[in-house]
Parts: C-alpha cells; structure tokens; sequence
C-alpha cells in the first residue's frame, strides 16, 4: 500500500528514528508545524496518518495542533510519539484525540505492526480526497483565462460523466457563470459556512448546474463575505471538494487576491498560466509570477499556454515561453467571432460548434490532467467532442467504479 505519513516534530532526530522505522511502511514526510503549510500538505497529498511529538518539550504545541487538525480533518488519524516519562505523554496526547501512543523505546517491528494496524482502521475521508483540481491562471483580464477554464470543465463533464466543479473566481466577478448563463444564488462563502454539513445531498441540491449537469461555486457578490476566513476553512472545504467531486476547475484569470490563490495553488495537481503574445500580456504574467515566488510559491509547478494564439503574432511561442521562464504546455487558437457568438447565446463552442479547432487544442491540454491519451483518441474520431467523451471515458470513466 501506498502510505503517506507526516511527523511532526522540530527534531530532524527524532525524525529520522521514526522514519526508520517505518521503512518499508510507507513515505514519511517531515514537517516542523507550520499549521496552516501542514493543513495544505495534508489535504493535497493523501495523508491518512499523522504523527504528533508529545516529548515534553513539544508537547504543548503538538496539543494545539491537534486540536486544530481535528477541527479541520474529524476523521483524520492521530498518533502520539515521545518518551513513556511516566504516562504524562500518553494521557497529554489522548485527551486532545491522538488514538495511539509509541513510545520512542519501542523496537521498530512493534512500530511498524502498530501502524499497519491503524492504516488499516483510518478512515478515507477527508485525508484521502479522490478528486482533482486543475487552476487556470491568467494575470489579468481578456486573455482567455475564463473562456478556457469553462470549456475544460464542460469538456470534463461531457466525456466523463463523473461530478465537475467549475470554481468561478475569476475577474471580473461572475464572467464564467455569465458564459454559461447560470444564476448565482450558492457561492464560495454559502460553501464555506455550510462546511461541516456537506454531504451528496446538498451538493446536488445546493450548488448551481448548467444544463451539461456541471456544478458551478462563483465568488459571493459582495466579497466581504470572504474577509475574516482563516486558511485552515479555506483548505478545509478545498479538500471537501476534492472528495466530492471528481475534477474540479478553478478559473483565477485576473484574480488579485494573492494569498486566496496560493491557498488553492497548494492543492491543486495542475496549474496552467494563460497568457497572450503581447508586452503588456507578459508583463502582467511576468509580475503575478514574481508575486507568488516571493510568497515562496515555486512557478516552475506551473505550465504555460498562449491564449488566443495566432501564428501571424509577431512574438512568437517559444518568446512567451523564454520570457516568463516557464513550459510551455499548449495554445489555444484564436476564435473571436465564434465565442462572441457563444457568449451572446449563453451557449458552449461544444453545444454551437463541437468541431471547433479550440476544442481540439484543449482536449490536447487535458490529456495529462487525466492521464494522457485524450488528443491521440481525437485523431482517431471524426469530431474533438466525440473523440474525446470515447477516448477519455474509456480511461477514466471507469476509475472512480474501481
């Protein structure tokens, strides 16, 4: 089985003793509890169960930390770690909900059946989320962020058949709910309050649907419904959503709340930066990557695509791409009169015109998102919607069944 485990503890050596031992268990990460980096980590990577320090010089903050990751993950698995100091640390660790104690004496094959044992036990939900989430960056307005970010949903939904979420956080306000002609009446602040009583039914009852069945969460209207929200509540229902639904996509074209966007950059499992060939494109792109470096975001995690591209542009590709220091991924060709066209109809190219060349290019940029393979199938179909729905439910349509 593949397990991932987190110790925390600000002791490199005490971390390498538990590493060792469990050696052959799974992959230990280390982390010096940081709590609002450590509840990003846990909801993005799969953690089932975390080890706590409760040696007395840690056992305050591994006590608070607790607490908190409790409050964020319910069902998460909590083992407590330190010195036997005559029960002190055991009974510190249980009262704030750790459901074990290994004692820092014990031999490694006793460590390694005990945590075999609790793995087994640990719940999927919500360390374990099924889902992902792809984030589609743009540096500022009219490049070609929003339009991307909903047909790569709606292409997702069609060929998939499993649950999509569109995340409509983009700027201006609403822009992909108005390409979709869907009304905004449950959004990201509504989700936030109602976190702790999320289940299928509200999901499907709750959050807003366009006509293909794709859940749509914009932006509150007043966006002081956001203020005051702590990031352990916003990775919270970040990784709730991840659970229920199978892929999500987070429209971020233009957005200019930085740290909003890092906290959904950390979880996502794809990121792709959208960008037009022109100076004031790159330049805008050029800032929003320096923004996120100097928060400690790496932007080599992110991949490049040249929105309306136009080979005639006399800054070419491989320009953008040197210039902003990223892969480039794709280009979405330019499609001006026909997504006016959409736009005014409240309509989708894959409802006005499923052939269109622009589908084509995303179904190439989807590939890798869901394992590949999507833009080989489209050449083996006569039309990119067709191709798609066979080639990508194919391989991933039976997944979540498995």
């Amino acid at each position: 089985m593949d397990n991932r485990f987190v110790f925390v503890t600000r002791s490199e050596e005490r971390f390498l003793w538990l590493s060792e031992a469990l050696a052959g268990s799974g992959a230990t990460i280390w982390d010096k509890g940081e709590k609002d980096t450590l509840l990003q980590l846990i909801g993005s990577i799969g953690v089932r169960v975390v080890f706590l320090d409760f040696n007395r010089d840690a056992a305050e903050d591994s006590a608070a930390l607790a607490e908190e990751l409790l409050r964020v993950f319910p069902s998460l698995w909590l083992v407590g770690v330190g010195a036997d100091e005559g029960g002190a640390g055991v009974l510190a660790a249980m009262r704030v909900g750790c459901r074990e104690f290994i004692r820092a004496d014990s031999p490694a094959e006793e460590i390694r059946a005990t945590v075999r044992r609790r793995v087994e036990k640990a719940p999927p939900l919500p360390a374990v989320p099924r889902g992902r989430l792809l984030a589609m960056l743009g540096a500022r307005p009219g490049v070609g962020t929003t339009a991307a970010a909903v047909h790569a949903a709606l292409m997702l939904k069609a060929t998939t058949g499993d649950e999509v979420l569109l995340l409509d956080c983009g700027f201006p306000q609403g822009d992909a709910s108005l390409y979709l002609d869907t009304k905004q009446f449950y959004s990201f602040a509504d989700a936030l309050r109602s976190a702790r009583r999320f289940d299928h039914a509200l999901i499907k009852t709750a959050f807003v649907r366009h006509p293909s069945g794709l859940a749509v969460l914009p932006l509150p209207q007043n966006l002081a419904e956001l203020q005051g929200v702590a990031p352990s509540e916003l990775l919270n229902l970040l990784a709730l959503l991840k659970f229920y639904f199978r892929y999500i996509v987070a429209d971020l074209g233009g957005f200019l709340g930085i740290d909003f966007m890092l906290h959904v950059l950390g979880m996502a499992d794809a990121t792709l930066l959208v960008c037009e060939q022109n100076v004031p494109a790159c330049h805008s792109a050029a800032q929003l990557l320096k923004r996120l470096e100097d928060k400690g975001y790496d932007h080599q995690r992110i991949g490049l695509v040249i929105g309306k591209h136009d080979a005639r542009m006399g800054m070419p590709t491989r320009q953008v791409a040197k210039l902003l220091d990223l892969e480039l991924r794709g280009q979405l060709p330019t499609r001006p009169y026909v997504m006016v066209d959409c736009v005014n109809e409240g309509k989708s190219l894959l409802d006005r015109h499923p052939d269109d060349p622009y589908l084509r290019a995303m179904a190439a940029l989807l590939g890798p998102f869901t394992g590949g393979a999507a833009d080989r199938m489209l050449a083996r179909e006569g039309g990119a919607l067709a191709g798609l729905r066979r080639g990508l439910h194919a391989l991933l349509g039976r997944e979540g069944e498995r």
